[in-house]
């Protein structure tokens, strides 16, 4: 578990972990495929057995599998551990949802509010969370 600490902070409040040196939160589903891709300073079975440790280390059990099970902050929290702050974040007028892209803002509300025509939003802050599609940046 050295090597997991070393190289991720695990935010249990979110249920992200956050790989220290890319400034990236990743789910669990997403651990194997960073680990090979981005760390391959360690050798496979040095990985191999990050990826063991964190199956079986009970503080990890709440880990988000998945980006759904993501526990995203409120755009008044403080900047969280190891990522980025972008001072180029569109915040829905609607609801909480952040994102740096303006087509994906555009995209969140014709699907979530069924807006036509030109969306409502508000520059602000964001972090980059969890490598999602449509969430990477909250």
């Amino acid at each position: 578990m050295d090597q997991f600490h070393t190289t991720f902070e695990y935010l249990a409040a979110h249920r992200i972990a956050v790989c220290k040196r890319h400034e990236q939160g990743i789910v669990k589903f997403q651990l194997e495929g960073h680990l090979n891709k981005q760390h391959q300073e360690y050798i496979w079975a040095t990985r191999q057995k990050i990826i063991q440790a964190v199956q079986e280390e009970t503080s990890l059990q709440q880990w988000a599998v998945t980006q759904e099970e993501v526990v995203y902050p409120s755009p008044d929290t403080a900047p969280l551990p190891h990522l980025p702050v972008y001072h180029d974040g569109l915040q829905c007028s609607a609801c909480p949802y952040i994102n740096r892209s303006t087509e994906r803002i555009r995209e969140h509300c014709r699907e979530e509010h069924r807006q036509s025509g030109t969306p409502i939003y508000a520059r602000t802050d964001s972090s980059r969370f969890a490598g999602a599609t449509n969430h990477n940046y909250l």
